[in-house]
């Protein structure tokens, strides 16, 4: 497979592909796409992906101070987000998401990381995170709550079944009205995106700079997403740039080098016997920080990209 690398396409400056197996879904089922890419013989895949990139970055954007407190005190804030959720499910105050928060957490540790198919709390830990990954970031790009419910509602895991089974309108504009009142940094950053393209003619990201310009008139969700996805995609390519530079291509054997680039994910083809200087490549080359926020990676390696 050698696909076309397209990477002035974007508005964003992430890199796409052709064919786009970018897009291939990681999931658990047993004919996964994702085994077809595989180490040569003798070599393994090395890879790193940036830890909640997308999360950390709305945080700083806005200055959310709940997420900018949870991410220094080491909260896991998926499972804060799905606390603030359940509390407006529940009718609780806002006092109570701490305490929901815990018993989220005691439920998602109370298996370890055992991962197993069927496992109830390993399922029921994937079901919190995903309702917060995919509610706050759809959130995040302005939807409104009979968009949220649309595109919530019509989700759907590998094997067709609904990823909300159950969801109903109410839930979703229960969710919206508990989110805001207790995010109010969100919908001040979005009018701020808004304020600032009038005045300056685009918006841009924090990192590089990159501009977009919305010449046919303003695009509420493209204009809030293109500086969360626009640094993103900055931080990831920088990664690139100095990845490419410590692993020359074919500078351990003919078949080593970049072979991944995929959103907040990197991956490098090395030697079996090379994994760990690898490792430690990545965990230099990586790794960002941006004013009082950390953009840690977590490393994973394996003989497929299945595996990591």
């Amino acid at each position: 497979l050698h696909p076309i690398w397209k990477i002035h396409v974007t508005p964003t400056g992430r890199w796409s592909s052709s064919p786009n197996e970018q897009n291939w879904p990681s999931t658990r089922a047993r004919w996964n796409m994702r085994q077809m890419i595989v180490a040569p013989p003798g070599h393994i895949i090395v890879g790193a992906d940036f830890k909640a990139q997308e999360l950390r970055l709305y945080a700083v954007l806005a200055r959310d101070e709940t997420l900018l407190d949870a991410f220094r005190r080491k909260i896991e804030p998926h499972i804060l987000n799905a606390a603030t959720l359940l509390a407006g499910s529940l009718g609780k105050p806002a006092s109570e998401i701490s305490n929901l928060y815990d018993y989220i957490k005691h439920r998602t540790d109370a298996c370890g990381s055992c991962s197993r198919e069927g496992c109830l709390l390993c399922q029921e830990k994937e079901h919190w995170k995903n309702i917060a990954k995919r509610f706050v970031f759809l959130e995040a790009y302005e939807g409104q709550e009979e968009k949220l419910f649309s595109i919530m509602s019509a989700d759907r895991r590998a094997d067709g079944s609904r990823t909300f089974p159950g969801l109903k309108p109410s839930d979703v504009q229960t969710w919206h009205q508990v989110w805001h009142a207790t995010h109010p940094w969100m919908k001040q950053w979005q009018n701020n995106v808004l304020r600032g393209w009038r005045q300056a003619g685009h918006v841009s990201t924090i990192i590089d700079g990159r501009r977009r310009f919305f010449l046919g008139g303003p695009d509420g969700p493209a204009m809030s997403n293109h500086g969360i996805q626009g640094g993103a995609a900055s931080m990831q390519n920088r990664a690139i740039l100095k990845i490419a530079e410590a692993i020359p291509h074919r500078g351990w054997s003919d078949l080593s080098g970049l072979i991944l680039n995929v959103h907040d994910f990197a991956g490098v083809v090395v030697p079996i016997d090379r994994r760990r200087e690898a490792e430690k490549i990545l965990s230099e080359c990586m790794p960002y920080r941006h004013e009082d926020m950390d953009f840690p990676i977590d490393l994973k390696s394996g003989f497929s990209w299945s595996e990591v």
